[in-house]
C-alpha cells in the first residue's frame, strides 16, 4: 500500500533535486515522478490530483511565478532611453506571434509610446522580433550540435539588457554587448567547421569576425550590421577606461547589437519574424539609431 504524499516528502525531494542542480521549474514534476517510483506506482502522473497538490505546496514554498517555465531567451526592446525585457516563450506547434506582447511593459506605457513616440513604438516591435529570432536561432543551431559559443552569446546579450534595465553600473553593458557579437559570430563559424586555430586568430576583432560570417552567407542586412559593429566602443580599452556614453547611447548600442547578432544567426535558420514585420504594409520601416 502506497504511503500518503505529504508536504514533508515534497520538501525533502525538492531539496535533493535542488542540490543536484535541477532547475526550479522542473522540480514539481520530478517530485511526483520520484514519489510514484518510491511507491511502485505506474500509470498517469496526473492522476488523483497529485500534481495539483504538489503545485500548491510549491506555490506556498516559493515566490509567485518562479516555478513556471522560464523563457527560452530574454532580450530587450527600447523606448527612448528605457530598455524593457523581451521574454521569448517556449512555443509548441504553430502559434501566431505578436512581438509587442513579448515586451514586459505595462499597457499604458506602450500605448503612450504609440501616441507620443510612434517611431520608438515601431522600433520596439522590430527589436522584440530580433530577440525572438535570436533566441530561437540559438536553440535551432544548438539542436544539431551543442555550441557553447552561441549559448554564451545569448547569456551575454541577456546580461547587457538586464544591466541597462537596472539603475547602476550601466557601463558593464559594453563588455557584454561586444562579447555577444564575438561569440555569436564565432559560434556560427564553429557550426560551419572553422578550425579552432582560426577562431583564436580572429581574437576580439569584431569586424573581421562579422565579415567572415557574411562571406559564408551574405544578407540584405549586412550594411547595417557592419555599421553597427564598426561603431562599437573599443573592446579592449573599455575594460580599463570609461566610455562616457550616456544611458540613451548605451541602450541604442545594445538593441543594435541584438539586431546584428540576430542577423548573423537567422540567415542560417528559418527564423525571421523581423522580416515578416518589415513586409507588412501598415508597419513603417525600422529606423536605426547608431551611436
Amino acid at each position: 500500500m502506497s504511503q500518503k504524499l505529504t508536504k514533508e516528502y515534497i520538501i525533502q525531494k525538492d531539496t535533493e533535486l535542488m542540490e543536484a542542480g535541477v532547475a526550479l521549474h522542473a522540480r514539481a514534476f520530478l517530485v511526483n515522478f520520484h514519489w510514484m517510483r518510491d511507491n511502485e506506482i505506474n500509470g498517469d502522473i496526473f492522476a488523483d490530483g497529485r500534481m495539483q497538490f504538489i503545485q500548491e505546496i510549491y506555490d506556498e514554498l516559493y515566490p509567485k511565478g518562479t516555478t513556471t517555465m522560464p523563457p527560452i531567451f530574454t532580450g530587450g526592446a527600447a523606448i527612448r532611453d528605457n530598455i524593457y525585457l523581451v521574454e521569448v516563450p517556449l512555443i509548441f506547434g504553430s502559434v501566431p506571434i505578436d512581438p509587442i506582447k513579448l515586451i514586459r511593459i505595462a499597457p499604458p506605457e506602450i500605448e503612450s509610446a504609440y501616441r507620443n513616440f510612434p517611431d520608438e513604438f515601431w522600433n520596439a516591435m522590430y527589436q522584440s522580433a530580433d530577440a525572438f529570432d535570436f533566441g530561437y536561432s540559438v536553440d535551432d543551431l544548438c539542436k544539431h550540435e551543442e555550441n557553447e559559443l552561441l549559448r554564451n552569446a545569448a547569456s551575454n546579450l541577456t546580461s547587457a539588457v538586464r544591466t541597462l534595465n537596472g539603475k547602476l553600473d550601466t557601463e558593464a553593458a559594453i563588455q557584454s554587448a561586444c562579447l555577444t557579437i564575438e561569440l555569436a559570430g564565432k559560434g556560427v563559424l564553429k557550426a560551419h567547421k572553422s578550425e579552432e586555430s582560426h577562431l583564436k586568430q580572429l581574437g576580439h576583432k569584431l569586424l573581421e569576425i562579422v565579415q567572415a560570417v557574411i562571406t559564408l552567407k551574405p544578407s540584405s542586412e549586412d550594411a547595417n550590421v557592419l555599421e553597427i559593429v564598426s561603431k562599437l566602443p573599443n573592446y579592449v580599452q573599455s575594460r580599463y577606461a570609461m566610455s562616457n556614453l550616456n544611458k540613451h547611447q548605451l541602450v541604442s548600442m545594445t538593441v543594435n547589437v541584438q539586431f546584428a547578432a540576430a542577423s548573423l544567426l537567422r540567415r542560417f535558420t528559418d527564423r525571421d519574424l523581423a522580416s515578416q514585420i518589415a513586409v507588412a504594409n501598415e508597419i513603417p520601416p525600422r529606423k536605426f539609431k547608431i551611436v
